[in-house]
């Protein structure tokens, strides 16, 4: 009497230790590419006042005089001084404890409340807290649409 053993179980077996050995042997080559930063180049003139681009915005940005004109309503008075004053405040004092975070994370009417806090937390002086928070409702008042 014959033994027959099944075809398709055989040929399955096959496969896998074909399949599993081509795993092992094939080398994946992969390349790892690096995204070159695009240069920005920004020109000022007399005339125009400079326009803070919001394309890349990443937490904070540099205040112009459209920012100066959009406080005035709020604390006339305003100077660009004060406002560059605390964007450092912002980007320097707040982001020794943390990350810099967007303007445009929190509603206007929650940031007193953080500002106050955290102004507590970081020693700033009463000075310091007045030019962080015109700097941060200036930057609020030219909020692009969607952000």
């Amino acid at each position: 009497m014959k033994t027959t053993r099944p075809v398709l179980p055989t040929l399955i077996a096959a496969a896998i230790v074909i399949g599993v050995a081509a795993c092992h042997t094939t080398k994946k080559n992969t390349t790892k590419t690096e995204a070159t930063p695009i240069p920005v180049a920004t020109t000022a003139t007399k005339t125009e006042p400079a326009k803070t681009s919001f394309s890349n915005f990443s937490g904070s940005a540099t205040p112009g005089e459209q920012q100066v004109n959009a406080i005035q309503m709020r604390n006339p008075g305003t100077t660009l001084e004060q406002l560059t004053k605390g964007h450092s405040i912002y980007t320097g004092e707040c982001s020794s404890c943390h990350r810099v975070f967007s303007v445009y994370d929190y509603t206007q009417e929650a940031w007193p409340g953080i500002i106050d806090r955290m102004a507590l937390k970081a020693g700033i002086t009463n000075d310091q807290k007045d030019a962080l928070s015109r700097y941060i409702f200036s930057m609020k008042a030219t909020q692009p649409n969607g952000k």
